[in-house]
């Protein structure tokens, strides 16, 4: 029991994100119309490839030193 998770947390203010995925397969988004969504209460802001940098980075590297190729994207186009 001494323990401590990430749902054992209680901070003031935190934001919660939802994932929306694609209904078609291997489709290009040209586009993403987020006013239907900014509309809702509690809806801070809608990220997608258009509107976020391209940070590239690597999820295997998990401890201080270690070195891979940093070849992922958040939001891949």
């Amino acid at each position: 029991g001494a323990l401590r998770f990430t749902a054992d947390l209680d901070i003031e203010n935190l934001l919660h994100g939802a994932l929306v995925l694609s209904t078609r397969a291997h489709a290009r988004v040209a586009r993403v119309d987020t006013t239907a969504a900014l509309a809702v209460e509690g809806v801070h802001e809608v990220f997608w490839h258009g509107n976020t940098p391209a940070h590239f980075y690597n999820s295997s590297i998990w401890f201080s030193g270690q070195k891979a190729l940093a070849d992922e994207q958040m939001f891949p186009q």
